[in-house]
């Protein structure tokens, strides 16, 4: 799961430099993304060693709910935009959504292995 947060992390950060490229650099919070980015990155890497991972991964989590929670309305606002409603800023809420999907999918993949890695602990254990 360390990899998978160190390609999170990567995605995230490409995705905050991206659009605060492609918004003439003119939105600084375009960059949040890549700054949660960054935290991922910690994580990630905290969890490449062994003694680590297990606390590093429950941080990276927390994070991405977090993240997630903070960019949810993002989706509301593209779909309002999309469907001819005004949003103050199309780009962010783009930018909230595609946060938040991504956030999504981590919290999901992370649960997956949660949940695997206590079914192992428990068949080594002869539950």
């Amino acid at each position: 799961m360390s990899k998978i947060t160190l390609v999170f992390a990567m995605v995230l950060i490409l995705l905050g430099v991206g659009f605060y490229l492609g918004t003439g650099m003119q939105q600084p919070t375009s960059l949040i993304p890549a700054m949660a980015g960054v935290l991922f990155a910690i994580c990630g890497l905290a969890a490449l060693k062994e003694t680590r991972r297990k606390h590093a991964m429950h941080l990276a989590v927390a994070l991405a709910v977090l993240a997630l929670f903070g960019t949810a309305m993002g989706i509301v606002n593209t779909i309002k935009h999309l469907t001819g409603g005004y949003v103050e800023h199309p780009p962010a809420a783009l930018e909230k959504s595609i946060t938040a999907i991504l956030c999504l999918a981590y919290v999901g993949l992370s649960l997956r292995s949660f949940l695997a890695a206590r079914r192992s602990r428990a068949a080594e254990q002869g539950r």
